[in-house]
Parts: structure tokens; C-alpha cells; sequence
């Protein structure tokens, strides 16, 4: 389920970008993935906790799992509620930040 979660947490991200394509965004998930799952359980298990919680707080919100809600519900979701979340914002440079090395990897190998 988790995977789930940071792939609806990064096409919200990046599908912004002016050449932003939504094929590139299993990549990009399947590294901030791995990036998070690499760190030390005491960075690991907050961020696994908070993802979760994440996903469970839209169910009395949009009555869904964040995970089984459309893309499009998922963006609208990170823009007006998991925006305003405490601590949302370090997790979203954690992704913004994982998300770009890989896009700039993709870029410069092209």
C-alpha cells in the first residue's frame, strides 16, 4: 500500500512541470520509495506512520482511502488538505527533492 501512497503523492507533484509526463511517475514513486525504505528506521518508521495516517485521513474527509481515490481527487486532496497537515511540508521536499534527482538523471542520460 505504500507504494500506492507516494505514487498518488507524486503525480500530484509533478504533473505541474511543463514537461512532465505521467509515464515518468512510476519511476519517480519507485525511487522515493526506495529512498525512504533505505534511510534508518528512526527516519523510516515516522515517515511510514505519517504516510499511513495520510491515507486513512481522507477516508472521513472524502469518505475513500487516499489510495483508492481518482488522480484527480488525489491532487485536490494534497493541494487543500495535506498541504496544511503538520509536517507536510518536509515530506513534500523529501519527494519534490527524490523526484527531481530522478528527472534530472533521466535528463541528462537522454
Amino acid at each position: 500500500m505504500l507504494p500506492r501512497i507516494i505514487t498518488g503523492l507524486t503525480l500530484s507533484t509533478f504533473q505541474s512541470l511543463k514537461d512532465f509526463q505521467a509515464s515518468d511517475n512510476d519511476r519517480i514513486a519507485h525511487y522515493v520509495y526506495a529512498g525512504i525504505i533505505a534511510l534508518p528506521w528512526f527516519f523510516r518508521l515516522p515517515l511510514v506512520l505519517y504516510l499511513h495516517g495520510i491515507n486513512w485521513f481522507a477516508f472521513p474527509v472524502r469518505l475513500r482511502l487516499f489510495v483508492h481515490l481518482s488522480p484527480e481527487s488525489q491532487t485536490r486532496f494534497v493541494d487543500r488538505v495535506i498541504t496544511k497537515l503538520p509536517f507536510s511540508g518536509s515530506l513534500m521536499k523529501l519527494v519534490r527533492t527524490l523526484g527531481f534527482i530522478v528527472l534530472y538523471d533521466n535528463s541528462v542520460a537522454e
